[in-house]
Order: C-alpha cells, then sequence, then structure tokens
C-alpha cells in the first residue's frame, strides 16, 4: 500500500516499465512512479515551490522529455507569463526551479475556469479566471514544440478588432526558435 494524493488536475505518462503521474491540488504538485507491472510505488515527492497564482497549462512529452508548463499573470506589468519545468521521469523530481519561456504584454483569451489556493491551516479557497491560454503542438519527430495563444481582443465587436494569434516555436531544451504575433484578415 502507498497514500494516495488526491487532487484536482491528475496525467498520467509511461515510459518502459514505469508510470508516472503528475497530480496538482491548490499550490502542492505531487509527482509519484509506479512500477507498472507490480503497481509498487517506486517514488513520491511533493512541490510547493511555484509561485503564488500559478496555472497548470499542460504536462506534454516531446521527444525524450516530460515538461510540466504554468503560468503566472503578472498583475504589476500586466504581463501573461509562461514557464516550463523539465521533470526527471526516473526519480519523479523536477530537474530544475521554473523557467520562464515567454513574456506576453497583453491579456490572453481562455476557458473560464476555477482553481484551488490553500489558504492557512487546511482550508482551501477557490478562485475563478481564465485558464488554458496556451495551446501546445509537438512536430512529427518531436524536434520542436509550437505554443499559441489568442490576445484578448480590445472590442467585443468582430467588426472592430480582428484576432491577433501568438506563435512560438521551441527546441526540445525549450530554446525559443521562431516567435510572431499575427493579425488574422477578418
Amino acid at each position: 500500500p502507498y497514500k494516495v494524493y488526491d487532487a484536482t488536475e491528475k496525467k498520467y505518462f509511461r515510459e518502459g516499465n514505469t508510470i508516472l503521474t503528475v497530480k496538482t491540488k491548490g499550490d502542492k504538485v505531487m509527482l509519484q512512479r509506479f512500477d507498472a507491472t507490480t503497481m509498487d510505488e517506486l517514488a513520491a515527492n511533493e512541490f510547493e515551490d511555484f509561485q503564488r497564482g500559478y496555472a497548470l497549462e499542460e504536462v506534454r512529452k516531446f521527444g525524450k522529455k516530460l515538461y510540466l508548463f504554468y503560468s503566472v499573470y503578472d498583475k504589476d506589468n500586466e504581463t501573461e507569463q509562461l514557464f516550463s519545468r523539465e521533470i526527471n521521469i526516473d526519480n519523479a523530481r523536477f530537474v530544475s526551479e521554473g523557467h520562464l519561456i515567454l513574456k506576453v504584454t497583453h491579456k490572453l483569451t481562455g476557458d473560464f475556469g476555477s482553481s484551488e489556493t490553500r489558504i492557512p491551516a487546511s482550508m482551501y479557497a477557490f478562485s475563478f479566471g481564465i485558464r488554458n491560454k496556451f495551446s501546445f503542438y509537438c512536430s512529427s519527430d518531436s524536434s520542436k514544440v509550437l505554443i499559441k495563444y489568442r490576445l484578448k481582443p480590445e472590442f467585443k465587436d468582430d467588426a472592430k478588432s480582428y484576432d491577433k494569434i501568438g506563435i512560438h516555436v521551441f527546441d526540445q531544451a525549450m530554446n525559443e526558435i521562431w516567435a510572431t504575433v499575427s493579425e488574422m484578415p477578418y
């Protein structure tokens, strides 16, 4: 038997004969590694070193690397920020601190949803806001990652505002190769 971590979001990844779970709840991220045959727990680690108010965007495997992507809105500077953290599947730990991979000085669109934040004692508070602001696409050979987002229009009237789409391309080490923001012709 092993401790069961309840979580708001759960992701599962298989690598050879092991399974890695990535679970988030409030300000915590839990990484667990299991033997896929025996279902024995091989490692379990909790992390609470993320910036306050972070939002999980995606956990994705690109080639042999597994990344957790999260966003943080910098209210003072009105800047959306996207960070990546590589996960070491062998020991169920993060390779390093969060790495800022892009900044957008404009609000983004996304899905309206809720998130949990831990407050003092054992209580949780729920907040509502925009989530899933970024979309992630991997090249067929897993050598490049494309991250896309949509800037929030200035006006709700489509006759006055054209969509602006941001596109950033990264290599497997999350180094930016190319980026643009394109205004749609409609």
